[in-house]
């Protein structure tokens, strides 16, 4: 099981966020749903590296665009 890692206080939720994933649940919008995201957007020059790389819950990823 894993937990979603959004680090953002603006999301009005614990640091991190915490919520549990359900690895078969990529790109899914149900509860256990998650998506990789970029914390630095490759169009502002970030990597697909690991250290710029966070696993949201589908909320998370939905409420940073």
């Amino acid at each position: 099981m894993a937990a979603c890692e959004c680090r953002l206080a603006d999301h009005q939720h614990a640091v991190p966020c915490g919520v549990s994933l359900c690895l078969a649940s990529r790109g899914g919008e149900g509860e256990g749903g998650w998506e990789a995201h970029h914390v630095v957007p490759e169009g502002e020059g970030g990597s697909d590296k690991l250290d710029n790389c966070a696993i949201t819950c589908w909320p998370c990823q939905s409420k940073t665009g």
